[in-house]
């Protein structure tokens, strides 16, 4: 049917309003069983034209219902109810694609009375006109929708008949004509983003939800060289919020960096997300923003970002060498300034290589970059740990010395607590070795809580108060010889309730190991439950009485590796056991088949479940956004384990 009435349609070139409101109505009458041939649907589109200009109405919204049902009712000669036929023909009227439509063409229409203009008008640009923010909004919304267009004679508004068959075509493809506008300034951005830089803000905020990071900046850097510097700073704004929300997907970094510091949107977390995409832009930093940055990377990232400013020959030696102090040997190898140094470095990175991966050959590399090195200090302990790798891989023992060792190469910052980490877990594949590699894994949780600033598992939150039953001494009196408040100050503990700890060891959380280790290990005395996934769930009640050692045995014992399930590790944290407070640490990224995350979030916290989450930076914007809406969750984003310690206070306030 669909076929020959294509045909016939385009013979007799009928009103395309007339055609789709029969050809929709006798659609639903096919599937109501009344057989309609397709002569009687052409007769009737052709009868319903002539009869609507006959009585000089202009199109099918303005006829009255009851009269188009006639035409159709008896042109069709169908064998029903006339009052079924006319609630045939209200639905199909009344439907929202129709709406949609009808919406649509009086927003353009309000968009050409800015203009000034009516359908079929040529359009004269002027500095004037573009001087007026609103002309040049309504201007550039027009021309993304392809209503206005360019001839011989200059650029027209198209014709009212055009435009009506444009409006229809976008709203059936798109839903609504918002969603179509968002595509065209899309398509428009990665073209350059001429014609989106002339949007408003206000408009601009409507379709941002649409846009990558990437089609942001374009649209923010063309619309700087337009000279449309709202739109620029709104741009800007937005690239910022998008960044700091995790949202990390970035081509050229360089792009995205050079119009925040336009806009003086660029703080030091924006800064080191940017240079953890891409650590090549540091060499293009203005220097205030380099010192800035380098103070807040983490060691990892540091390492890169000082490796990139050497390969720009002498200029930033000075930097390089005052930051690579912070840095552990294995890290700063490349970076020392002496040969030897670099020897030992790179000797340290190979025995760790070599206990990870199980591989003797290792060994061999290291040592004969030992043996360039100097004879020093340094250069003996290194001997030491390589022969004791050697023996835990050729024998399986050497535990105790490795542990001796491993204390001392800690102590002298080294390694990075990342490859102590790695050592531990190679140690604890070896059965014979585990009760070394559990000392082990407890002298490295220790080191780090040492090294950040936090000491003990929590297990009561310290508030100083006016009474209570233990009284500080030092406080008081401090307040006195400072003529403050001469009450006296005691320390007032209150109980942590028991936590469900959940941790996703899935494959994108593998670079954040050391954090979850360090939290998890951090509330060892007051999980309640400890659930580990990926696109698997373990389950671990009780944990609080099994103590820190189970915990870390736990964690030290899982590679973090799989696909995700969100959705499914939170229904299994919460079944079974009253509400209490749920800590997540995930990036929320679903790769599992499932139920959506945040409807069973939700559910959780109907249900009187606090929920806090600790997220890497590469966290799923989405739940950024949906905490800032949603009442009793809470997201805190950790850049580095450094910044574990105040987080995790915050959450037992």
């Amino acid at each position: 049917m669909t076929k020959h009435l294509d045909v016939s349609l385009e013979i007799r070139d009928f009103n395309n309003a007339v055609a789709n409101l029969v050809y929709n109505v006798v659609n639903i009458l096919r599937r109501e069983g009344v057989k309609v041939p397709v002569s009687k649907v052409v007769d009737c589109i052709a009868i319903l034209s002539d009869y609507m200009a006959i009585r000089g109405f202009k199109s099918v919204d303005t006829v009255p219902p009851q009269e188009l049902a006639y035409v159709i009712y008896s042109v069709l000669g169908c064998k029903l109810e006339f009052r079924h036929f006319l609630d045939i023909v209200k639905n199909v009227l009344q439907s929202p694609h129709r709406n949609a439509v009808r919406e649509s063409l009086d927003f353009v229409k309000r968009e050409l009375e800015k203009l000034g203009l009516r359908f079929g008008s040529s359009i004269k640009r002027s500095r004037t006109r573009f001087r007026d923010s609103e002309w040049v909004d309504a201007y550039a919304t027009l021309k993304l929708l392809g209503l206005i267009k360019r001839d011989r004679r200059g650029e027209r508004v198209v014709d009212e008949r055009e435009a009506s068959r444009k409006i229809k075509q976008l709203v059936k493809r798109h839903g609504s004509l918002d969603k179509a506008l968002a595509e065209k300034v899309a398509e428009d951005a990665r073209r350059g983003g001429y014609i989106a830089s002339l949007l408003s803000p206000h408009t601009l905020k409507i379709v941002s939800s649409n846009l990558s990071v990437d089609e942001l900046v374009a649209i923010g850097r063309a619309a700087l060289k337009n000279r449309n510097y709202a739109t620029a700073k709104f741009v800007a704004d937005l690239v910022q919020e998008r960044i700091d929300s995790g949202e990390l997907k970035v081509r050229d970094v360089l792009d995205v960096y050079e119009l925040l510091r336009w806009a003086n949107r660029l703080s030091t977390s924006t800064l080191s997300k940017l240079v953890s995409v891409d650590p090549k832009i540091v060499s293009k930093l203005e220097a205030d923003d380099l010192v800035k940055l380098l103070d807040k990377l983490d060691e990892q990232s540091l390492a890169a970002a000082l490796k990139e400013l050497s390969s720009k020959g002498r200029r930033y030696s000075k930097i390089i060498y005052s930051y690579a102090e912070k840095l552990p040997l294995t890290l700063s190898a490349q970076l020392a300034g002496t040969p030897s140094l670099k020897r030992i470095g790179l000797a340290l990175q190979y025995g760790i290589r070599a206990l990870d991966e199980g591989n003797t050959a290792y060994i061999d590399m290291a040592l004969a970059e030992l043996s360039q090195a100097e004879d020093h200090e340094l250069s003996r302990l290194v001997s030491k740990f390589l022969n004791a790798v050697e023996c835990i891989l050729e024998e399986g023992e050497c535990g105790g010395e490795l542990v001796d060792v491993l204390y001392r190469i800690v102590n002298l910052h080294l390694i990075s607590f990342e490859e102590l980490l790695s050592i531990t877990r190679a140690v604890l594949k070896r059965v014979q070795l585990r009760a070394k590699a559990i000392y082990l894994a407890e002298h490295f949780y220790r080191l780090l809580t040492i090294h950040l600033g936090f000491r003990g598992e929590l297990n009561a939150s310290k508030t100083k108060t006016t009474y209570g039953t233990k009284l500080l001494v030092r406080d008081t009196l401090y307040k006195i010889t400072r003529l403050q408040d001469a009450r006296p100050v005691y320390e007032y503990r209150k109980k942590v309730p028991g936590y469900v700890l959940v941790i996703d060891k899935s494959g994108s959380m593998r670079p954040y190991s050391v954090t979850a280790t360090l939290a998890a290990s951090m509330f060892a005395t007051v999980i309640k439950r400890l659930v580990l996934f990926d696109s698997n769930i373990y389950v671990y009640d009780d944990v609080a009485r099994k103590g820190k050692r189970i915990v870390l045995d736990l964690l030290l014992s899982t590679e973090f590796d799989g696909y995700t399930n969100v959705a499914a590790a939170l229904r299994e944290a919460s079944r079974g056991i009253k509400p209490t407070t749920l800590i997540l640490l995930t990036d929320f990224r679903q790769t599992v088949n499932d139920e959506e995350p945040l409807e069973v979030l939700q559910t959780l916290l109907r249900t009187g479940w606090q929920v806090k989450v600790i997220a890497p930076p590469t966290v799923d914007p989405k739940l950024v956004r949906a905490s800032e809406e949603i009442p009793g969750l809470r997201v805190a984003i950790v850049e580095k384990p450094s910044e574990l310690v105040k987080v995790i206070r915050r959450i037992i306030i």
